[in-house]
Parts: C-alpha cells; sequence; structure tokens
C-alpha cells in the first residue's frame, strides 16, 4: 500500500509539472507560427500558403493556428499565460 502511495506521489508532481509546459506552450507555439507567417517561411519551404504547410505538416487547424498566433499578437506573455490559452482568446475576441 506505501508502494501506491509513494506511486501516486511521483505521477502527480509529474502531471503538475506537465501541466505546467502545457500552458506555456501555447504561447511558445503562437510565437512560432507567427514568425513563419510574417516571414512566410512556408513558401521558403514550398508551400503555397499557410494553410497549406499547416495541412502538410499536420500541425494544427489553420483556424486554431490564428487563435495562437491572435493571442501572441494582442496579449503580453505573462498575461496570456495566467489567464490561459482559452480565456486569452476569449480576451482577443472580446477587443476585436
Amino acid at each position: 500500500m506505501e508502494q501506491m502511495g509513494h506511486l501516486y506521489g511521483e505521477l502527480v508532481a509529474l502531471i503538475r509539472r506537465r501541466m505546467t509546459e502545457v500552458v506555456e506552450g501555447f504561447y511558445d507555439i503562437g510565437e512560432a507560427l507567427r514568425e513563419i507567417l510574417e516571414k512566410k517561411i512556408y513558401a521558403a519551404e514550398g508551400h503555397a500558403s499557410m494553410a497549406a504547410f499547416l495541412s502538410a505538416e499536420r500541425l494544427f487547424s489553420y483556424r486554431q493556428a490564428n487563435k495562437l498566433i491572435a493571442i501572441v499578437r494582442k496579449v503580453p506573455r505573462e498575461q496570456a499565460l495566467a489567464l490561459g490559452q482559452e480565456r486569452a482568446f476569449a480576451l482577443v475576441a472580446y477587443t476585436d
């Protein structure tokens, strides 16, 4: 029974660490997508559009990528991380 308690604690700690990574990751992903879009890096790799790039690389839907890019363009990093992805996008949508 004690071994199960130890495993439980380790797994909960792992989940908490990874949750932090996910929360921070969405903003980093948005920054990378924005750079690819703004610098038209997708074209240098032979893709006709950002949507074609996203589809070919099987990354995100065009709509989801645009949400992440909008957050990066309009919400400061610390505020976006505090809000989380969905609430940060809601803020963007509200202000637009």
